[in-house]
């Protein structure tokens, strides 16, 4: 039973009156994207009458600069430099050119929306980016930002965060395509 509905029935019991307490409001599922191809196509067989989809910049993947849409061994081969910055420090290593983002100017995007899931009350499908998810989940795991760009964060997995009294409470998911299904992970 629902926090809420147990003080209402326990507000409903004291005052003693024949209305019965009000039906707590149901709490709406929401999906948020980021605005990326890959994220959306994701989602889109979603019943829209079900779940309120939201596509927003701020879940966007890292935004590469001058090496947005090459490969890593591209990257290697064609800027071997920035390469081997990047591998030495991918927490404050900035892709060259207009808009290359490090790991650390993604953690400051993200603070608003980190705030805007921190105050949610209803559920929240985040459909994103690898290290986008290793900054909500450093975030609320409580992981040192030194780590967040060496989490370990396997694709094709969901990661259900439950807010607790303090913290979070992670679960983990993985897809089976054979199987076409989700099954924890222990």
């Amino acid at each position: 039973m629902l926090f809420r509905q147990k003080q209402l029935d326990k507000y409903h019991e004291k005052i003693g009156s024949s209305t019965p307490p009000p039906e707590p409001p149901e709490r709406n599922f929401l999906v948020w994207t980021s605005m990326l191809k890959r994220t959306i196509e994701t989602v889109e067989n979603l019943d829209p009458k079900e779940f309120d989809v939201m596509h927003i910049r701020l879940l966007n993947e890292i935004y590469a600069g001058l090496c947005e849409e090459m490969t890593y061994q591209e990257i290697e081969k064609s800027y071997p430099e920035e390469y081997n910055s990047r591998k030495e420090n991918k927490l404050y290593y900035r892709y060259p050119g207009m808009g290359g983002e490090s790991y650390l100017d993604v953690i400051h995007r993200l603070n608003p929306l980190i705030i805007e899931l921190e105050r949610m009350t209803d559920n929240i499908l985040v459909v994103t980016h690898r290290v986008v998810l290793r900054i909500i989940l450093a975030y609320f795991l409580d992981v040192d930002k030194e780590k967040v760009p060496n989490m370990d964060v396997p694709l094709h997995t969901l990661y259900c965060l439950q807010p607790k009294a303090y913290g979070s409470e992670l679960t983990q998911w993985k897809y089976e395509e054979e199987q076409d299904q989700f099954f924890q992970i222990e």
